[in-house]
């Protein structure tokens, strides 16, 4: 059936293939806005579904999909918004973009358990292996929703106009948020984004009219807010931006006429406030300004973000018999200037020539100037000096540079080592230690 074969027709009610046939393909927009078509049962024999094929079949109740078909095309059946299910034989390899958009009435979706491409879980359309979350019905009853813990993505439009969702959890394995995921979730009021997403797409909640909180965990990767990401998100009254943001796209506020407070890290305006950036972010606390990526009035207030202290990639080196593994997570300075170390440790690897390790003075220096930011001069550590914060006591640890620096030992709860050292920085390598804001 060829392109736009009955496109925008008004009177056509039903199709009925005759036995045998030997149709093959549905090419794009053959039944596009075919506004009278209820139902449609494709014969055997068809391999493809072109895009749009039947996109605007507005009162379309009803379509088989037979096996064999093997390509559903981009936006196939969007705004098919009277369509209830669907069914997705064996042989279906590819679902193109889009493919179900704004059918509204969708409850389930059901996939052929011998389909090696994409599954269903309790009707909730995923790639194979469940990494992508593909599309969730937007008129499943649910109101709270459990992303699987396999997800690692969250895909274009999956939960467009799932206006019953009132919240979803979303668990610390996904890293992306796609363009419009959450566009006129009406019904969604809460959304906790877990440190492992970096980035959100754009429109991703776009006329989220009911969404009042936005919480990012605290040790957020995010690195990326698109466009018109809260545009009309109008019951949205305040965020913080993590300190890792870096870009936030045009409009990404519009219209989100509640907002009235952003926080935003001073890192994070510096990385916003490009030559030709529009609007330039105040840098000052509690300024107010006329538009912040098409919000109204908004007051800014800036935070300085903590240090974060990280091993780089160079040898860590046993002193004691209670040394433990290096662990994978920061190691962070608190707002109060101490150092937390409790997850900093010393890893057991063998490498016993060297007796200890140094900190390179410069780094000091900027550790230090950050501690005594807005301090009294009388109360202000010198760059000699540095406090420890541990369980139970402060240590000191006096700094000369690289060649022959001493480190006063120092141990909490056996996580964390300081000995006396003469490490070269040839010896150790640069950067052993390296010093990150967030």
């Amino acid at each position: 059936i060829g392109g736009y074969a009955f496109a925008y027709t008004t009177n056509l009610t039903s199709v009925i293939f005759e036995a045998g046939s030997q149709l093959e393909s549905i090419e794009v927009y053959a039944f596009y806005e075919a506004a009278s078509l209820t139902s449609i049962t494709i014969p055997e024999g068809v391999k493809t579904i072109e895009g749009y094929a039947f996109a605007y079949t507005t009162i379309l109740t009803s379509i088989t999909i037979p096996e064999g078909v093997t390509t559903i095309g981009e936006g196939a059946f969007q705004y098919a918004s009277s369509l209830t299910s669907i069914t997705i034989p064996a042989s279906v390899t590819e679902i193109g973009q889009n493919a179900f958009q704004y059918a509204s009435a969708l409850t389930s979706i059901t996939v052929n358990q011998s389909n090696t491409n994409y599954k269903d879980i309790y009707g909730v359309l995923f790639n194979k292996d469940g990494t992508t979350l593909i599309l969730y019905p937007p008129s499943n009853t649910t109101t709270i929703y459990e992303i699987p813990a396999s997800v690692t993505s969250i895909g274009q439009n999956a939960f467009s106009s799932a206006r019953g969702l009132t919240k979803i959890n979303i668990p610390a394995s996904v890293k992306s948020i796609g363009d419009s995921a959450f566009y006129f979730a009406t019904g969604l009021t809460e959304i906790n984004i877990p440190a492992s997403v970096k980035s959100i797409g754009d429109s991703a909640f776009y006329v989220a009219i009911s969404l009042i909180t936005v919480t990012f965990e605290a040790t957020s990767n995010l690195d990326s807010i698109g466009k018109n990401a809260f545009q009309n998100a109008s019951s949205l009254t305040s965020i913080t931006i993590p300190a890792s943001v870096t870009s936030i796209g045009a409009s990404a506020f519009f219209d989100t006429v509640g907002l009235l407070s952003v926080t935003l890290y001073s890192n994070t305006i510096t990385s916003l406030n490009t030559a030709n950036a529009y609007p330039q972010i105040p840098t000052a606390l509690g300024n107010s300004q006329l538009s912040f990526y098409g919000s109204k009035l908004v007051t800014i207030t800036v935070k300085e973000p903590n240090i974060i202290l990280q091993l780089g990639n160079y040898y860590v080196w046993n002193h004691s018999p209670n040394s433990m593994s290096l662990s994978s997570e920061y190691t962070k300075w608190t707002n109060s200037g101490y150092i937390s170390l409790s997850r900093f440790k010393i890893p057991r690897d063998g490498h016993t020539e060297f007796d200890g390790y140094n900190i390179h003075s410069d780094i000091i220096v900027y550790i230090n100037n950050y501690i005594n930011k807005g301090m009294p001069e009388s109360q202000k550590k010198p760059n000699s000096a540095i406090f420890f914060y541990g369980s139970n006591e402060y240590s000191i640890i006096n700094i000369n540079g690289w060649d022959h620096g001493t480190v006063t030992y120092y141990n909490d709860n056996n996580s964390l080592m300081f000995v006396d050292s003469g490490i070269t920085e040839d010896a150790a390598g640069a950067n052993i230690f390296y010093v990150l804001t967030r």
